[in-house]
C-alpha cells in the first residue's frame, strides 16, 4: 500500500523545483518510512534550502526536526542535537507554541539518550505541559511515550505503565498506528522484564503486524528483535536467531547505527546461549563502539557488562573485573537502574573468585540494595544468599530457611549455568551433599556450553573442598 501510494507522488521534475511542497514533503515522509534514510535526508536538505531562500521559517523548523530524527537514529547526535535546536529557536521566534512543544520532545529524547535523565524527564514534562495548555494531543501522546521509556530505564515500571497507558489512550482516539507500536513494544519490555513472557510475546506481535501493514522497516526489525528475547527466553533458539538475523538485516539496510546496536546486543545473547563465546565478544565490542560513537551510556554499560559476561565465562576474570566495573560505574553514574543490579552482582561473584572477599561483600551488598529498589526479585533473593556465603560464620536458622526457599525457587531451577557460582560457594561453605549436586549439574550445563574457564575454576575450588567434608566427586 505504501509503495503504491509512494508511486503515485513521484514524478521527473526539475531538480531546482519543489512545488508543490507538501508532496515533497510527504516523499520525503515516505522514503523515510521505507528505509530508504539517504533519499529521504537529501530531499529534506533540498527542501530546507528551498524554504530558507523563500524565508518560510516554519517549513525550516520542520525540516531540521525531520533531519534531527534521521541524525538520532543514525547516532550522530551533535547533529542531531543542532537541528533541533534550530528548530527550537525559530518555533520560539516565531511564537509557534505546537512546533516549541514538539522540539522539546524531541531534544528530551537526545538527552535521554546521553544518559542524562533528568534533563531529559525536564523537557518531556515541559512539552507535556505546553501541549496540554494547547490541548494537542498527538503532542501530548508522545510526551508520555517518551516519559514511560524513560521510567523503564529507571526501573520505575508502575510509573511507566501509567504513561504509556495515557498515550495508549490518545494514540487510539486519534488512531495513529505508528504511536500505538512504540506504546505496545514498550509496554512488551515491561512484562518481558517482570518475566511474563506470554504477554510481552502478544504485544511484540501487535507492532510487527501493525508495522508489516505499514511497510515500516525500521519497527519491523525492532519488534523482531523484540520477539528474539521472547523466544530465547523460551529456548526456540531457531525462532530467535531468525528474528535476530532479521533485525541486523534490516539495521544494515537502512543504516539504522541505533537498531544495529540492539541487534547486535541480541545476537550476543543468542550466542552466549549456544557457547560461541568468541563470536558473542565480537558483537558486543561492536555493539561498544557503535555505543560510544552515539554517546549512548546506557547502551555502553550493557554492553560492558555483557563483555565481562563473557570474559568471566571464559575464566578470564581479571578482564571480567575491569568491565563489569565500568558497567556498574557508568550505570550508577547516570543512574541507569534497569540493569545495574545484575552488574554489581555478577562483579560481586568474579571478585569472590578472584579471592577478594571484602571487596565482593560490598559489590554483593549493593546489588541486593539496588534490587530491592527495582523490586527485581530474583537477584534479590540470589544477592541475599551468596551474601551469607560470604559471612564467616555458619547460617542462623533463619538463614537456612532462606537458602532452602532459593534451592526450591524459579531462580534456582531455570537458570542453572547463571547460579553455578553460588552454589559451588554454597558446597564451600556448608560441604553438604546437597549443594554438591546442585553445583555438579551447573558445572555440567557451562561444560556443554563451552564456558571452559569458569567450569575449571568452579571444578577446581569444589575438588578444593576438604576431603572430611567431601563426600566423593
Amino acid at each position: 500500500m505504501v509503495k503504491n501510494y509512494l508511486r503515485r507522488i513521484l514524478w521527473e521534475k526539475d531538480e531546482n523545483s519543489f512545488y508543490p511542497k507538501d508532496i515533497q514533503l510527504r516523499r520525503a515522509d515516505l522514503y523515510q518510512l521505507i528505509g530508504r534514510w539517504d533519499e529521504a535526508e537529501g530531499l529534506y536538505d533540498q527542501i530546507l534550502e528551498w524554504q530558507r531562500r523563500t524565508g518560510d521559517l516554519q517549513g525550516m523548523a520542520l525540516c531540521y526536526n525531520k533531519i534531527g530524527d534521521i541524525k538520532r537514529f543514525r547516532l550522530d547526535v551533535l547533529e542531531a542535537e543542532r537541528c533541533y535546536r534550530q528548530a527550537f529557536d525559530i518555533y520560539t521566534r516565531c511564537g509557534h507554541l505546537r512546533g516549541v512543544a514538539d522540539t522539546e520532545s524531541n531534544l528530551g529524547g537526545i538527552y535521554h539518550d546521553r544518559g542524562r535523565y533528568q534533563e531529559a524527564q525536564n523537557y518531556f514534562k515541559s512539552s507535556l505541559e505546553r501541549s496540554r495548555e494547547m490541548g494537542n494531543a498527538e503532542i501530548q501522546a508522545k510526551s508520555y511515550s517518551r516519559l514511560g521509556l524513560l521510567a523503564i530505564d529507571l526501573a520505575e515500571y508502575e510509573n511507566a505503565l501509567q504513561y504509556l497507558r495515557q498515550a495508549e489512550e490518545i494514540y487510539q482516539f486519534l488512531k495513529n498506528r505508528r504511536g500505538l507500536m512504540q506504546v505496545y513494544g514498550n509496554m512488551g519490555n515491561i512484562h518481558l522484564a517482570r518475566n511474563e513472557l506470554e504477554a510481552a510475546g502478544e504485544l511484540y506481535r501487535q507492532v510487527l503486524s501493525l508495522a508489516l501493514r505499514m511497510g515500516d522497516k525500521q519497527s519491523i526489525g525492532l519488534a523482531m528483535g523484540s520477539l528474539s528475547h521472547v523466544y530465547m527466553e523460551l529456548g526456540q533458539d531457531q525462532e530467535a536467531e531468525r528474528c535476530c538475523e532479521a533485525q541486523h538485516r534490516i539495521s544494515l539496510e537502512i543504516g539504522d547505527l541505533y537498531q544495529e546496536g540492539v541487534a547486535l546486543a541480541n545476537l550476543g545473547r543468542l550466542r552466549m546461549q549456544q557457547g560461541d563465546l568468541f563470536e558473542a565478544e565480537r558483537c558486543y565490542r561492536r555493539m561498544a563502539q557503535i555505543s560510544k560513537y552515539g554517546e549512548d551510556p546506557a547502551s555502553l554499560s550493557y554492553a560492558l557488562y555483557n563483555l565481562g559476561m563473557v570474559y568471566k565465562n571464559r575464566g578470564e576474570l581479571e578482564r571480567a573485573v575491569t568491565h563489569l566495573s565500568q558497567a556498574a560505574d557508568l550505570g550508577r553514574e547516570i543512574g541507569f537502574k534497569q540493569y545495574l543490579d545484575a552488574y554489581l552482582y555478577n562483579l560481586a561473584e568474579v571478585l569472590w573468585l578472584l579471592g577478594q572477599g571484602p571487596e565482593a561483600d560490598e559489590a554483593c551488598r549493593r546489588a541486593l540494595e539496588t534490587a530491592r529498589e527495582v523490586e527485581h526479585q530474583d537477584i534479590a533473593v540470589r544477592a541475599e544468599v551468596f551474601s551469607l556465603c560470604l559471612k564467616g560464620e555458619g547460617f542462623t536458622p533463619e538463614e537456612q530457611k532462606l537458602v532452602d526457599r532459593w534451592i526450591d525457587s524459579k531462580d534456582s531451577a531455570k537458570d542453572i549455568e547463571l547460579t553455578a557460582v553460588v552454589k559451588t560457594a554454597l558446597f564451600e561453605k556448608t560441604g553438604r551433599d546437597q549443594f554438591l549436586s546442585l553445583a555438579e549439574k551447573s558445572l555440567s550445563v557451562l561444560e556443554e556450553k563451552r564456558c571452559s574457564g569458569l567450569y575449571r575454576i568452579l571444578k577446581d575450588r569444589i575438588e578444593a573442598v576438604p576431603k572430611k567434608v567431601l563426600p566423593s566427586l
